[in-house]
């Protein structure tokens, strides 16, 4: 027993503990330890937490970031006053799947790690406030994180993501969102609930903008916020990189924008934009076609269900089994975009215009990009044009339209 430990534990309610060499957590903090509120075990070189852990139940704030730690131990759950965990700059390849079970926890910080996923149900973390998982190995995130009504921050700069889930889109405190440094291939056709500012630079596949989040782009506030606003066109430049042989590796819709060719540095390359799920039917407003059906049942569903608890809503019935489960995995997922005349959500099938717009870069000047506009009957495209007869020519959307058609 180390009695000069033994004497720090009993005197402070905070512990700092930073750059000490420790292997193991020393095992005086179990004995004398229960009323330890805030713990800083930084740079050290733990493999693992102990076993009694829990028994720390007035802990509330746990700092782990550079060590060696590969797993998290299930006892660590049971410390329900939690409210802070950094546990960065470690070797962990998974959250234990329980995680929800800090019901308490504000801050979560899990970067530089080797994390392929998160927790299915991390989004049940009703009162955390800031997420962070940047430099990781994720390649998608679970539809949970639109439970987080109390999400403020979410940073996932450096994985693998290919797209961001739709109802994130509606979580309402929303302020920063970094997506930089993926594989994006499509922003969320929806704009943000609360005009968060959304850094996505250097993500090569993105290549178009939904007109919703062009217009989010373009907002005076996040300008004045972000003097990096208007350098996403330089530095995600963009760029067309997909080719029609790549189609097959997506599950998503795909078109081909005819003609289009600004972007293409290689004259065998098409203009290929991905759409977001769960878009299924797509086709332009000479097509005099209603919505299936199932589609105005989904979007009778999502409208009629209050929108501060819609996800998590729809994950009770789930676990209710009270709607057929591919229904329920849609109106989990949200609505891949919104009617651009009348508001109305749209689920798998619409009218699609591309559309060509100026966006002021910072560095390489005025830039043409593409933007998709949704709509969601032919009847509600033919309005909105026949709307613009009353708007200067330069303002009209249909004037800038590219034909476009379906690859798979």
């Amino acid at each position: 027993m180390d009695e000069e430990l033994v004497e720090e534990i009993n005197r402070h309610p905070i512990l700092h503990w930073n750059y000490r060499s420790y292997t193991s957590v020393p095992t005086e903090l179990k004995i004398y330890g229960t009323h330890i509120k805030e713990i800083y075990l930084k740079q050290n070189k733990l493999e693992k937490l102990p076993e009694w852990i829990g028994c720390l139940k007035n802990l509330c704030n746990l700092y782990l970031s550079g060590n060696c730690l590969k797993h998290l131990t299930s006892e660590l759950l049971q410390l329900k006053n939690l409210t802070v965990i950094d546990i960065s700059d470690n070797e962990l390849d998974e959250l234990p799947d329980t995680i929800y079970y800090l019901s308490n926890l504000i801050e979560l910080r899990c970067d530089n790690n080797k994390l392929a996923k998160l927790p299915e149900k991390i989004g049940f973390l009703g009162a955390m406030s800031f997420l962070s998982v940047e430099q990781n190995c994720l390649e998608s995130l679970p539809q949970s994180l639109g439970c987080c009504f109390s999400l403020e921050g979410l940073n996932l700069k450096g994985n693998k993501l290919k797209n961001l889930p739709n109802n994130l889109a509606f979580l309402p405190q929303l302020d920063i969102v970094i997506v930089s440094k993926n594989e994006l291939l499509f922003l969320p056709s929806i704009s943000f609930a609360c005009n968060p500012i959304v850094s996505f630079s250097k993500n090569p596949c993105i290549n178009y903008m939904s007109y919703e989040m062009f217009a989010h782009v373009l907002d005076p506030h996040l300008m004045k916020c972000n003097s990096n606003t208007f350098s996403y066109t330089h530095d995600t430049n963009f760029q067309n990189v997909l080719l029609k042989s790549d189609v097959d590796k997506f599950s998503n819709l795909v078109v081909e924008v005819v003609g289009w060719k600004k972007y293409s540095t290689n004259s065998d390359l098409e203009t290929l934009l991905v759409l977001p799920e769960p878009l299924k039917d797509i086709y332009d407003e000479e097509n005099s076609r209603v919505p299936s059906l199932f589609e105005l049942l989904l979007r009778y569903c999502y409208s009629s269900t209050p929108s501060y608890n819609r996800t998590r809503f729809f994950y009770k019935k789930m676990d209710e089994n009270m709607l057929p489960s591919h229904l329920r995995h849609l109106l989990i997922q949200g609505p891949a975009a919104v009617c651009h005349n009348c508001f109305s959500f749209i689920f798998t099938e619409c009218v699609l215009w591309v559309v060509v717009k100026l966006l002021m870069c910072n560095i390489c000047g005025e830039n043409e990009i593409l933007t998709s506009v949704y709509f969601c009957t032919t009847t509600c495209a033919r309005k909105f044009l026949a709307d613009e007869n009353d708007i200067d020519l330069d303002e009209k959307l249909s004037v800038h339209k590219q034909k476009w058609t379906r690859v798979n």
